[in-house]
């Protein structure tokens, strides 16, 4: 599977920002980006997906640059504060658009 088409998958599957919240938001969303792509590559059962999702999961963490969030690296990073990271929904926004880059970035390349 291309890396494009895995994220595409995993936005498919990033909670909308509202409602409970948790890593689980509910069966079928995930509020975190790296959680919705390995629940995303599970889904399709292949070895070679979850070697791609692998792979793409240590791009995300190295992007983060030793943070365990995208909130915590804003906030380091001087972006955000804590207030604006509390509001849950633009949050998930913001993760949208990073995956929309992601899924650009690697189309671009031909992935």
């Amino acid at each position: 599977m291309k890396t494009s088409t895995l994220l595409r998958l995993a936005k498919k599957r990033l909670w909308e920002g509202q409602g409970h919240v948790g890593y689980a938001c509910d069966y079928f969303t995930d509020r975190f980006v790296c959680l919705a792509i390995a629940n995303a590559a599970a889904k399709t059962n292949k070895r070679a997906t979850r070697a791609v999702a692998s792979a793409l999961m240590l791009r995300i963490s190295s992007s983060l640059e030793g943070c365990l969030s995208v909130e915590a690296w804003l906030v380091r990073e001087g972006y955000a504060t804590n207030e604006q990271i509390a509001d849950y929904k633009m949050m998930q926004d913001y993760r949208k658009r990073w995956v929309d880059e992601l899924i650009t970035e690697y189309k671009n390349k031909g992935d």
